[in-house]
């Protein structure tokens, strides 16, 4: 018994510290496209079953995001798009796909 007791406490904690991997599988997607135009930075949006992007500012991507999350939540899958040319440096690109799956994926890093 005391075995049995001190396996699922430790399965419990390791559970915790694996999670499956992040799939799109069963979710709402939705893309990003983020990019460097002329030093200026470009948010392109493409909801599920739009065909092409919409440009949005950083606002209203926020904006579209956080309404997303609270009509699918715990659904919503973001797929983040950084071209090979994006102008953006590694560090860059790195916060802002960061930042978008803290704040807004299903899957989130800080959950």
């Amino acid at each position: 018994v005391s075995l049995e007791t001190d396996y699922s406490t430790l399965k419990v904690k390791y559970d915790k510290l694996v999670k499956p991997a992040r799939t799109a599988k069963g979710k709402y997607v939705v893309e990003v496209n983020y990019e460097k135009i002329k030093g200026k930075g470009r948010i392109r949006f493409k909801d599920a079953g739009d065909e092409n992007y919409t440009t949005l500012t950083s606002d209203e991507l926020h904006n579209k995001l956080a309404a997303l999350k609270k009509e699918h939540p715990k659904k919503l899958y973001i797929k983040i798009i950084i071209p090979e040319n994006s102008g953006l440096s590694y560090s860059e690109a790195w916060n802002f796909t960061k930042d978008m799956l803290d704040k807004y994926d299903y899957y989130g890093w800080n959950k």
